[in-house]
């Protein structure tokens, strides 16, 4: 789902389908920390939106209970991670938990959306947006 990968891919010459190790490991079926409900891969004709970023895809991983969708990048997403500038390790939140309104990304300094998945330090209330952090 156009990720960039360092590791080893699946290529098939005749159709140019490209998969990494990564997402062929993903099941079809799938329960995510950040959600309720079972997720099922779907392929559409047309692009669905992506709950934990807001991009479109015409493939995501979809609910069947409710309108929640995330795409390959979203659902793949490590639970923790670290910032080459920063000494504390950061967690994938899913809901904001302070009331003040105002959420902006501690390293590009640009407005988060509040329903947008983010990282987060708690240690210094550091938060970042999952593509400025990797």
């Amino acid at each position: 789902m156009r990720r960039r990968t360092n590791g080893f891919i699946y290529i098939c010459d005749r159709c140019w389908f490209k998969l990494d190790v990564q997402c062929s490991l993903v099941p079809e079926i799938l329960t995510h920390e950040g959600h309720k409900h079972r997720l099922i891969l779907s392929y559409t004709s047309f692009e669905q939106s992506c709950s934990s970023c807001g991009d479109r895809r015409n493939g995501v991983f979809r609910c069947t209970n409710c309108e929640f969708a995330l795409d390959f990048k979203c659902v793949t997403l490590p639970r923790t991670t670290r910032y080459k500038q920063h000494e504390h390790p950061f967690t994938l939140s899913y809901a904001v938990e302070d009331d003040s309104g105002e959420y902006y990304c501690d390293i590009c300094e640009e407005e988060k959306n509040p329903n947008h998945w983010f990282y987060y330090c708690a240690s210094c209330t550091y938060l970042a947006h999952p593509k400025c952090i990797h």
